[in-house]
C-alpha cells in the first residue's frame, strides 16, 4: 500500500494547528509552522539496519525450517524450538522495516512551530500525543545540518545508557528546501530581533 503524500508546509500560519490550541503564553506570537519532510527516504544508517535485519530474519527462518525438517521430540520442545525460530525472524523482519516507513509516518505526524519565543515540536502518533518545547534565547546553541536530510539543532539531551549516558541534539530534522530561512529566523528569535 503506497503511503499518501505528506501534508503542504503552510507558510507563517497565523494560528497553531487543531488539537493544541492553548499552549501559547500570553502574548506569544506564532513566526512559522511547518512539518518534516514526510517522503520515503533511506540513509545509510537505515540501509545497515536493513541489511542486519534482513539477514536476522532469514537465519530465524532457516532455524524454523531446520527444526521442522528435522523434527523435535515430543513435548515443550516440540513447540519452544519452531518458536524461537519464528521469534528470530519477527525480530528482523521489525529491524528491517521498522526504521524506515515508521520514522516516515512518525514525521508526517509531527508539527514544527517557531514562535517569538521558543521551538515546539508537536506528534501525534498511533493515539498518542507529545509536545516538547525549547526556549530560544541567547544562550541556545543553534546548529544548521545542510543534510541530507536538512536539520536545526537547537537544544542538547542525554539519554541513559547501560554504560552512562550520551548526549542528544533535538531540534527540527528533515526540513524542506526552506531549512536556511528557519534558521535564520531561530537566530532573529535568539537575538530578540523577531
Amino acid at each position: 500500500m503506497p503511503l499518501p503524500p505528506p501534508p503542504p508546509m503552510p507558510e507563517n500560519p497565523a494560528r497553531i494547528e487543531p488539537g493544541w490550541e492553548g499552549i501559547l503564553d500570553p502574548g506569544e506570537r506564532v513566526l512559522w509552522q511547518g512539518r518534516p519532510d514526510g517522503t520515503l527516504r533511506a540513509d545509510l544508517s537505515d540501509l545497515r539496519r536493513t541489511a542486519f535485519g534482513a539477514v536476522f530474519a532469514l537465519a530465524g527462518l532457516a532455524w524454523t525450517v531446520a527444526v521442522l525438517r528435522q523434527g523435535v521430540p515430543n513435548g515443550l520442545m516440540a513447540l519452544v524450538m519452531p518458536l524461537a525460530g519464528l521469534a528470530f525472524a519477527a525480530l528482523g523482519v521489525n529491524l528491517a522495516t521498522g526504521g524506515i516507513p515508521f520514522g516516515v509516518w512518525r514525521r508526517r505526524a509531527t508539527t514544527y512551530t517557531l514562535t517569538d519565543r521558543r521551538a515546539i515540536v508537536a506528534t501525534a502518533w498511533l493515539g498518542r500525543r507529545s509536545l516538547r518545547s525549547y526556549p530560544l534565547g541567547p544562550d541556545s546553541h543553534a546548529t544548521l545540518d545542510d543534510g541530507p536530510p536538512p536539520a536545526i539543532r537547537f537544544a542538547t539531551g542525554y539519554a541513559q545508557t547501560e554504560d552512562g549516558s550520551i548526549r542528544t541534539r533535538h531540534g527540527f530534522t528533515h526540513l524542506g528546501d526552506d531549512a536556511r530561512q528557519v534558521y535564520d529566523l531561530i537566530r532573529r528569535i535568539q537575538r530578540g530581533q523577531a
